[in-house]
């Protein structure tokens, strides 16, 4: 019978560097994947806030619309050339803004209405893609759109 070297069959206790520094690089890189998906939802979600509250302002404009012949008042001129507009800044047309610019990184709604007040657009930057805007107008038009539309504007192009 063999006789068992009891030096050789001793286990070792704890694990090596290389194998700590491999977990640890394993965990950083599922947290860095993780935190961008995370990232992506949070950006989706202030976007789809921004088209929630659109709908809101649509709504608000066309019971306007309807009691009063015309779109105005939903914009406020801010000065210098015609079409620098922002949303209003009374009523629910300043709640619409102050939802809105909780959600887009503080930026007012741009808005424009047309000569007469008989139509109307509004826009914003959304978070998610940058460049891209969503906008909605007296003709029922929701939607995103690449680019700002021009300061004059009374349709969603």
């Amino acid at each position: 019978m063999r006789s068992v070297n009891k030096k050789h069959c001793a286990f070792q206790n704890g694990f090596t560097l290389i194998e700590l520094l491999t977990v640890a690089a394993i965990i950083g890189l599922l947290a860095s994947v993780i935190t961008l998906r995370v990232r992506k939802s949070q950006l989706d979600a202030y976007d789809s806030a921004i088209m929630q509250t659109f709908d809101a302002l649509r709504s608000k404009a066309e019971i306007e619309h309807s009691e009063n012949g015309s779109y105005s008042g939903i914009c406020q001129e801010t000065g210098g050339a015609a079409g620098n507009s922002i949303l209003s800044a009374t009523g629910d047309y300043a709640n619409v803004n102050k939802n809105v610019k909780q959600n887009n990184g503080g930026v007012d709604v741009a808005c424009n209405e047309s000569s007469g007040s008989a139509a109307f657009a509004a826009w914003t930057p959304l978070r998610a893609t940058s460049g891209t805007y969503w906008c909605v107008d007296s003709k029922f038009n929701s939607s995103k759109i690449a680019g700002q539309p021009p300061a004059d504007s009374t349709q969603c192009p």
